[in-house]
């Protein structure tokens, strides 16, 4: 069952590791704090629905799926907020856009109209269990999101030529998670998995434009490039793991929970001969995301110091015991092209 919920555990990481790296970067002006509280709601969301399914009773997984409809009614009110602030502040009150989040957010906390939880059938464990009112929060979060992004189009005239693609990208993005969610009922797959990668969808939206189009002028280092890829590996190992399980649970169900192991297995040896095409296929996505990172790193093996004028060698360090130079060649070839010393 939590395997439909990896999705949603890795999204919790992505969105705190992209917020505070945000706050940590731009942590003294507006937008930045403002994205990183976006950042917090949507870790939020991603949490409480993996914590939900891992609850063991319904008593603490209906205090967990709270917490994640807090976080899903604060991130349409953070976003609308932040298309207020970024690049520059509008001048406009917006306080009252927080008026209704915190109705819904103290609605959600110290009542069930909206939502119950109750013991699922099959592979989850728990689901919802809408009540008379749900459709008032759906409704909140499609409108402010809409909002948004009507606020980022209107806003763009007083933007520059970067900031408007910025702007123009973030748009397209948000109302295709809007095509997402409507979309959902009709795919015909079980509910929590749909939930699940809405949630790192998300997550993984907000990290791309941020990298993509440096939302704020935040560039990606050299270090941060094979961990890029791996984390894009580990997600593509992820969904083939869930485009291979959805099929079994839904075609022969019966079957696939009484031989769980053998199915799991299999999936790890497709998995291990399908890795290193996976890993190709990642560094390929992470150079197109991030053009500035197509180049392949380089190890430095030795250091070495040498005098200007003479070529002697000053001082030596030796990083890559592997790597070995004769010192008597490298002296004048660095002199002449390194002619700072």
């Amino acid at each position: 069952m939590l395997w439909y919920m990896f999705p949603s555990f890795i999204g919790t990481f992505v969105s705190l590791a992209l917020g505070i790296y945000v706050f940590y970067k731009r942590g003294k002006d507006e937008a930045g704090i403002i994205f990183f509280f976006l950042m917090l709601a949507l870790a939020l969301w991603n949490i409480g629905e993996f914590m939900m399914q891992s609850a063991p009773d319904v008593s603490s997984s209906l205090s967990w799926a709270k917490l994640s409809n807090v976080g899903f009614i604060l991130i349409p009110a953070f976003l609308l907020r932040f298309t207020f602030v970024y690049p520059t502040k509008s001048g406009k009150k917006t306080g009252m856009f927080y008026s209704l989040p915190v109705v819904l957010i103290i609605l959600t906390i110290f009542t069930n109209i909206f939502f119950s939880v109750e013991y699922g059938n099959g592979l989850e464990k728990f689901e919802y269990v809408w009540g008379e009112y749900y459709y008032v929060p759906i409704l909140f979060f499609f409108g402010y999101i809409i909002g948004a992004v009507l606020n980022l189009m209107n806003r763009r005239l007083e933007m520059e030529k970067k900031e408007k693609e910025q702007a123009l990208h973030m748009s397209v993005g948000l109302v295709a998670i809007i095509g997402y969610i409507l979309l959902e009922g009709a795919v015909g797959l079980p509910g929590i998995t749909l939930d699940s990668f809405l949630t790192l969808i998300m997550a993984c939206f907000f990290a791309y434009v941020t990298v993509r189009y440096q939302l704020f002028d935040i560039r990606i280092h050299l270090f941060l490039r094979k961990t890029l890829i791996y984390l894009t590996t580990f997600s593509l190992i992820i969904s083939l793991f869930l485009m291979l399980i959805v099929p079994f649970t839904s075609l022969a169900r019966n079957y696939f929970i009484s031989n769980q192991p053998f199915f799991y297995l299999g999936m790890l040896f497709i998995g291990g001969v399908l890795l290193e095409k996976m890993n190709k296929g990642a560094t390929v996505f992470v150079e197109y995301v991030c053009p500035s990172l197509k180049w392949e790193e380089s190890k430095v093996g030795e250091v070495f110091l040498i005098h200007r004028h003479s070529g002697v060698i000053i001082s030596h360090l030796e990083i890559n015991p592997q790597t070995r130079l004769y010192e008597i060649i490298i002296s004048p070839v660095v002199g002449m092209y390194y002619p700072y010393f």
